[in-house]
């Protein structure tokens, strides 16, 4: 009766477990729109996100660009992207590098990744920039609830942009301590009812 009881509790806790954590929380502002000159001579952008509650982990940026030159795109190198803390509604410190394509000079969207722990309930942002020759990033005119630009990021100096870049971020949620103690209740019940029915009836 107690391993059936401790099976089903193992069972509801997984079940639990697996509806309460969303596959991926998307931030999405992909669509048509105008172009950002990023890098070379001219200014960093930057793009903000809020982090819903919870703790996540960074998965993966999706940036929308454009060719850097309509005549003829100029392939080259020197194109980065990070992610950089919130600090008085502006970009504080960086949290790290993406790792992705440094040169995305032909139009398209561009997969960058990293695995970044991330605050609940706070915001981050994107910056892109380049230490060689110009990109484009595409920016739209409308800008999401919760988002804010930033253009000319250099030396921690800022000017608001009023327009939104293109990006989609992927947030994978990471379990509460609750919940990984609900998982490993169940999984010992699972290994207890396993090794009862292993064992051998003894005469």
């Amino acid at each position: 009766m107690k391993t059936k009881s401790l099976l089903q509790a193992g069972a509801l806790a997984l079940a639990l477990t697996a509806t309460s954590l969303p596959a991926a929380v998307i931030f999405n502002s992909l669509g048509s729109g105008t172009v950002a000159v990023v890098g070379g001579t001219f200014a960093s952008w930057a793009q903000n996100f809020d982090v819903p509650a919870g703790n996540y982990t960074l998965s993966s940026v999706l940036l929308g660009m454009d060719a850097n030159d309509p005549v003829g795109p100029i392939s080259g190198s020197g194109f980065y992207v990070q992610l950089w803390t919130t600090v008085s509604g502006a970009p504080g410190t960086k949290v790290g590098d993406l790792s992705g394509n440094d040169n995305p000079y032909l139009a398209g969207q561009y997969s960058y990744t990293g695995s970044y722990s991330l605050t609940g309930g706070t915001s981050y942002y994107i910056l892109a920039g380049s230490t060689s020759i110009n990109f484009q990033w595409l920016k739209n005119a409308t800008i999401g609830t919760g988002s804010t630009t930033y253009g000319n990021i250099s030396s921690q100096s800022t000017s608001v942009n009023p327009d939104a870049l293109q990006m989609q971020v992927d947030l994978s949620p990471v379990p509460e301590p609750t919940e990984w103690a609900a998982v490993s209740v169940a999984m010992l019940g699972l290994v207890y009812v396993a090794k009862r029915r292993l064992a051998p009836v003894r005469q």
